[in-house]
């Protein structure tokens, strides 16, 4: 601390304490000598000033409080506070003048601004104004003091430079922090930024006019101590730049409370480096930028230096929405993302959740960018909302579907996810739609374990008035856990709903009642669901929960496919797999099929393909190493209308048992239907049946209900009360 700010906060302090002093009503009696050279001492030390000094201190005191306020003020009114708190080392010819604004520095090659600061805070309400050369592309600030910058107020630059903010000591965006620069921003406590060709600009490296190594673009920021500092932005003004334009925070720990950060169409990177390290500026995908030019870079975080943590909390916002490619990249340890807090890219303003300002609808050939987290520990999103959505009045993305982005490498308008552990929790939602006219990306997440609880969604649809495709939902990892959360991939407008694809080498586990994976086409929808697929080492859905495929509009529901090598376990009323086609719909359900080591229903779960309309229901194939049914276990399939119920076949190794009263297997045409059921076959070394259990093939209408054919390669037994 300079001499300035130690006399300011201590004529402060001084000012407070006598404050507390003047509250006692002017009964000096009451005021000791402890209460002026000690405040935190004990109010009732013995010890009184005496009477004849009584008028002296009160004058004293007067007198400090008086300059204290004095002083406070000339610093707010005439610029010597803000002077105090941005201050230049002298390495590199910067000057500040009273009002903040800043001049000089080491120009290289014409285009590239060097300034250096033993201090840099703004405070509330003032402007930092460097006021360089529009021609100038690059301001680079460096931090020497070893002091933590405090951006209050304003950074300021003229034209269309970038700005970088290098301070390892960490740096704080307040409340009312804002940023009026034309190009892009880099706010970083990385030890250096790197040149190619082995320029570097660190806290004590000389910088010369005539240092050709930095007179281009920089590629890298490197760290080579640690701890390295924080970056924490409370800024609800929000920091923004310009449509297109990037804006990059790399830390250390990156912590957002109540932070708003926005970049119209443009490219936000948050994350951070725990150990020595380099995160490098690359060239954009496509390779068309060699020179490294923002803001067409992106940046590529190293895979074997541990990771910062990256907090986006209380309300905060990270915002891309625009017209056109807006990124949000977040590298990390672990990432948070709570508290209310939304993350949004995508195109056209309405309805976003970030509250974005109207910066247009896209138009034909737009296309959104990604959102994407990696973390080598865990991503964990509570209360919150992630989107990347084609909002109302939008237009692009020409995305179809998840094969086609996968197989031509164009997950664009999409949420990818890479984790150690992933967490969807308290209301959270990750959500790839479309309510204009375009299509929408895939939901993405990788990792080992996945859990989504208490009233948590993944979406990928088609809403109401849009048009365009869902890209859908795949999930990846060791394990999956919903309980009480959802997963869609659906079209309430004209275009198809995408896959939910779940691929784990251990459990996927369901339980409760508002619990599920839906594949729908709505009442007005046109369009294809494409179903659900779940490859796993075992599946169980408890309490409730359920899968659905189903039509509603003009198009097919696709078909539910679950492969493990372990068991498939279903328990519960209302706990089921549903294939469906309604009553206006015109389109197939493509039914259920099951593969398993082993497979058991009990107490009331259901397997069901109806069809009430013109379409076929589906077929429901189970096969099994064993097959067990016990308890008002029901597989069903019935037609209601026109359409046709599809065939029951059950196929197993071994055993295939049916215990309990209600306990069914059903082919049934329906009063109302004229279309027909295939009917029922079982293929097993033995059929056992006993306590009411029932296969059952009937007609209550103008169709045929099929046949019930049982190969057993052992035996069939039926016993117990009125074997069927």
């Amino acid at each position: 601390m300079n001499d300035d700010q130690y006399h300011q906060v201590s004529l402060i302090n001084l000012a407070t304490h006598l404050g507390d002093i003047f509250s006692y009503d002017a009964d000096f009696n009451h005021i000791t000598k402890a209460s002026l050279t000690s405040p935190q001492r004990n109010k009732k030390d013995p010890k009184k000033i005496p009477k004849s000094k009584e008028k002296l201190r009160l004058g004293l005191a007067k007198y400090a409080f008086s300059m204290a306020l004095g002083f406070g003020s000339a610093i707010a009114f005439s610029g010597n506070c803000a002077l105090a708190q941005v201050i230049p080392d002298n390495s590199l010819g910067t000057q500040v003048d009273p009002n903040l604004a800043i001049t000089g520095g080491t120009t290289v090659g014409g285009s590239n601004l060097f300034h250096s600061f033993s201090s840099f805070t703004v405070p509330d309400g003032a402007v930092a104004d460097f006021q360089n050369a529009t021609n100038i592309v690059n301001i680079f600030s460096r931090v020497t003091g070893g002091v933590q910058s405090d951006i209050l107020g304003t950074i300021q630059a003229q034209g269309n430079a970038n700005f970088f903010l290098l301070n390892p000591s960490g740096i704080a965006f307040g409340p009312n922090a804002q940023l009026r620069i034309g190009g892009s921003f880099v706010g970083t406590t990385a030890d250096g930024i790197r040149f190619p060709d082995g320029g570097e600009f660190s806290l004590t490296s000389a910088v010369a006019p005539n240092n050709q190594l930095l007179t281009v673009n920089p590629s890298a920021l490197f760290f080579n101590q640690t701890p390295t500092g924080a970056i924490t932005n409370q800024s609800t003004v929000g920091l923004e730049v310009g449509t297109g334009q990037n804006l990059f925070l790399v830390g250390g720990n990156v912590n957002f409370d109540g932070g708003v950060v926005r970049a119209p169409g443009g490219r936000i990177e948050l994350g951070g480096l725990a150990a020595p390290g380099e995160v490098v500026i690359e060239d954009n995908p496509e390779g068309s930028n060699p020179s490294l030019t923002f803001p067409d870079v992106r940046l590529t975080f190293p895979d074997d230096v541990a990771k910062a943590d990256v907090l986006i909390d209380n309300s905060a916002i990270v915002d891309v929405v625009g017209n056109d490619g807006g990124d949000i990249f977040i590298n990390a340890g672990n990432i948070t993302v709570s508290g209310g807090s939304n993350i949004c890219a995508g195109i056209g303003a309405d309805a976003s959740s970030c509250d974005t300002p109207g910066f247009g609808s896209g138009g034909v050939g737009s296309e959104a960018g990604n959102i994407l987290f990696n973390a080598t520990g865990a991503v964990s999103i509570r209360q919150s909302r992630i989107e990347n959505n084609v909002n109302p009045g939008a237009t692009g993305n020409s995305l179809r579907n998840i094969f086609e982005a996968l197989d031509n490498d164009e997950l664009f308008g999409s949420i990818l996810i890479s984790a150690g552990s992933f967490s969807l929790t308290d209301d959270a939602t990750l959500s790839t739609s479309t309510f204009g006219q375009g299509s929408a990306g895939v939901v993405f997440v990788d990792s080992d374990d996945l859990v989504l609880v208490n009233n948590s969604r993944i979406f990928s649809n088609v809403e109401s008035g849009g048009v365009g495709d869902a890209g859908g939902v795949l999930i990846i990892g060791d394990s999956l856990s919903v309980f009480d959360g959802i997963l869609t991939a659906s079209t309430l407008g004209l275009g198809d709903a995408g896959l939910v694809a779940i691929e784990t080498t251990g459990s996927v586990t369901l339980a409760g009642q508002n619990t599920g994976m839906f594949s729908a086409l709505g009442t007005d929808a046109q369009g294809e669901a494409l179903g659900i697929v779940i490859e796993a080492g075992s599946f169980s859905m408890t309490d409730g929960a359920q899968l659905n495929v189903s039509t509603l509009g003009l198009g097919d529901a696709g078909l539910v496919a679950i492969e493990t090598t372990g068991s498939v376990f279903l328990g519960g009323q209302n706990t089921g797999i549903f294939s469906a086609v309604g009553t206006d719909a015109q389109g197939d359900a493509l039914g259920i099929v099951i593969e398993a080591g082993s497979f058991s229903m009990t107490d009331g779960a259901q397997l069901n393909a109806n069809t009430f309309g013109l379409g076929d229901a589906g077929d429901m194939v189970i096969e099994a190493g064993s097959v067990s049914m016990t308890s008002g276990a029901t597989i069903t399939t019935q037609t209601f209308g026109e359409g046709s119920g599809g065939i029951i076949l059950i196929q197993s190794e071994g055993a295939v048992s049916m215990t309990g009263s209600g306990t069914l297997v059903t082919s049934n045409v329906e009063s109302t239907a004229t279309g027909d059921t295939v009917g029922i076959r079982i293929d097993a070394r033995s059929l056992f049946m006993d306590g009411g259990a029932e296969l059952q093939a009937l007609t209550r209408g103008d169709g045929n209900a099929g046949v019930i054919l049982i190969n057993a390669a052992d035996f069939v037994e039926l016993s117990g009360v009125s074997p069927t």
